[in-house]
């Protein structure tokens, strides 16, 4: 079996001729330095076309013109078994790129959000902030910024309660049991800011701001931000 790397042009071989007649010596002479960058022995092809009998250079040409035919029939159906349109083609129905596969393994923060701005809660009071649409995220960052008045005696608690459908919540007490809750720092008549990370584990959480001190109100600033 021939095995040709690379490609030939038939009128390459035609030019070997000259305006002469040549023998197979001459000839054979000619096309090796063509042949010499393909996978294959002048010999090889020389007694593929000559065969057992004696051929005239007429003969060649016609037996060189099939082989060449042959040659550029395969090769183009090869190629269009394969073509760069079809890899693309094949790349495009992935369905994610090298890039959006990095990008989507990168830890990604939505956009903050100011749930409460200079909300007073009342002495002993509660304050919800109900976050949903949770799914896909790991971690809830809420940042709570609390103003005490100057006789307060207590601070502020930041507890968290989980829901499975946005309408039934942990009750408060288990929430704390579970330890779901940071208490700010307190100084009568300081502000004080704090950063809780809430682990996502629902679709919806309940956060509560919670109003520790039984005579005096608070007054307080959040913010959330989900991220990935």
């Amino acid at each position: 079996m021939v095995n040709i790397r690379g490609s030939v042009d038939y009128d390459e071989i035609e030019d070997l001729k000259g305006t002469g007649d040549k023998d197979f010596t001459t000839l054979e002479s000619d096309i090796e330095s063509i042949l010499d960058q393909l996978d294959l022995k002048i010999s090889e092809l020389r007694d593929a076309l000559r065969g057992t009998g004696n051929k005239t250079l007429t003969d060649l040409e016609t037996d060189l013109s099939n082989i060449l035919s042959q040659l550029d029939v395969t090769l183009s159906t090869r190629a269009s078994e394969a073509t760069l349109s079809d890899v693309k083609a094949n790349t495009d129905n992935l369905d994610i790129s090298l890039s959006t596969h990095r990008d989507a393994l990168k830890p990604t923060r939505a956009s903050p959000t100011k749930d409460l701005s200079s909300q007073s809660i009342t002495a002993g009071g509660v304050q919800n902030i109900d976050k949903s649409g949770l799914d896909g995220y790991s971690v809830l960052m809420v940042i709570v910024k609390a103003t005490y008045n100057s006789s307060a005696t207590q601070g502020v608690r930041v507890r968290w309660l989980y829901s499975p459908d946005g309408t039934n919540y942990d009750s408060p007490e288990d929430a704390e049991d579970a330890g779901n809750y940071e208490d700010l720092t307190f100084s009568a008549g300081a502000t004080r800011e704090r950063t809780i990370l809430i682990p996502v584990l629902t679709d919806n959480i309940r956060v509560q701001i919670v109003n520790l001190d039984s005579s005096y109100s608070v007054t307080v600033d959040v913010w959330t931000q989900p991220m990935r």
